[in-house]
């Protein structure tokens, strides 16, 4: 993950589970996901540490932390082949910020 400079500022392998995340401030169909590795990490940049959840609609990947109402921070992309890319925005009630990018490989 990187900024809008596009300097890294997480690196981490993330298992997407199947079982449904509970507590989900976000309407629609979340489901866990788990950090199982971090090289780089920067919590106040995207915090790794607060459960996250996500979903697949249409292709496209939305990850981040559903427990913090109002205060949503999301990356989403549309999925490819052998990886996914997209942006990282902070997301309220009404409004979004763009934050910074982000690469998702996947692990065979």
């Amino acid at each position: 993950m990187m900024d809008l400079k596009h300097a890294g500022k997480v690196d981490a392998t993330i298992r997407f589970l199947g079982d449904a995340a509970t507590g989900s401030c976000m309407g629609g169909t979340w489901r866990r996901a788990a950090v199982e590795e971090k090289t780089a990490h920067d919590e106040k940049f995207f915090p790794l540490a607060e459960p996250l959840a996500y979903q697949i609609e249409n292709g496209v990947l939305t990850l981040g932390r559903t427990t913090v109402c109002d205060g949503y921070l999301f990356i989403s992309g549309k999925s490819e082949k052998t990886a996914i890319h997209g942006t990282y925005d902070a997301v309220s009630m009404g409004a979004s910020q763009n934050l910074g990018y982000f690469t998702l490989k996947k692990l065979p």
